[in-house]
This record gives structure tokens, sequence and C-alpha cells, in this order.
């Protein structure tokens, strides 16, 4: 499964994830580990920023598609009210 989230990776991403295993790896006690976990997953990670930025991306794709939807509902009424 490792390897094929491997192939599903690029530049950046796949930067992060080597990185991130590299030092799991690398930690030889528990408090290592969590500095580790709290590094690469904590509330300040990298990790968490890409998930709030893509959650901003999602909204203003969202409000884009209803702008869409408006003019797309607006073209309609206009034709039918000249069809009449």
């Amino acid at each position: 499964m490792l390897m094929q989230l491997k192939e599903n990776l690029r530049g950046e991403n796949l930067e992060h994830l080597e990185s991130a295993l590299a030092d799991i790896s690398a930690s030889e006690t528990e408090a290592e580990l969590d500095r580790v976990r709290i590094r690469y997953i904590g509330r300040k990670s990298w990790l968490n920023q890409k998930i709030k930025e893509e959650g901003q991306r999602r909204k203003k794709e969202r409000e884009i598609l209803q702008v869409i939807s408006n003019v797309e509902n607006a073209f309609k009424e206009k034709e039918q009210s000249l069809a009449r």
C-alpha cells in the first residue's frame, strides 16, 4: 500500500511523505516519535495547512459553481421570455 501511495504523489507531497517516513523510522524513543508526529500531523503541521487550503479552494469552487448556475438560470429565464 505504501508503494501505491508513493506512486500517486509527486513533488512537494512526495518529499513530505518521504521525510516523514524517514523521521518515523529514525525515532528511537517515544518522545522522539511524538515530536515527529506533532511535526507532521499536528495542528500547525504542513499537512493540516494543506487540508485548510483545500477546504478554502473548494469553498471558492462552490461559489463559482453557484455563479455559473445563476447565470445559466438567467439565460433560461430570458430565453423563455423571448419565446413568448
